[in-house]
């Protein structure tokens, strides 16, 4: 499924995840690849403990971090596709359906 801006995202919850000096660190049991996120990265993490559109997601973070929503758009979007091509998030289009998964 391609991810745009309107996409609802959760992160996918079988990466075993840690804290190791300031940077959140993953691995993936069915792959065995490992993961770093650095603070925004971690951020973007936490918040996709919950289904949130991207959109969302954007809008929360150009506050926090006081940049350009165009900008933050862009970069999450990168960050994102990354992470959908290792499996690290699942793409829904209902929130509803995704909560009930």
């Amino acid at each position: 499924m391609s991810i745009t801006i309107d996409s609802i995202i959760r992160r996918n919850d079988e990466l075993l995840t840690a804290e190791v000096d300031g940077e959140l660190v993953m691995m993936s049991i069915a792959s065995g690849q490992y993961f770093g996120l650095d603070d925004i990265g971690a951020r973007i993490w936490e918040l996709l403990g919950e289904p949130l559109k991207i959109a969302e997601l954007c809008i929360r973070l150009a506050q926090e971090y006081a940049v350009e929503t165009s900008v933050c758009e862009r970069d999450v979007l990168a960050l994102l596709h990354t992470m959908e091509k290792h499996d690290m998030i699942i793409i829904s289009t209902d929130i509803a359906s995704d909560m009930a998964a």
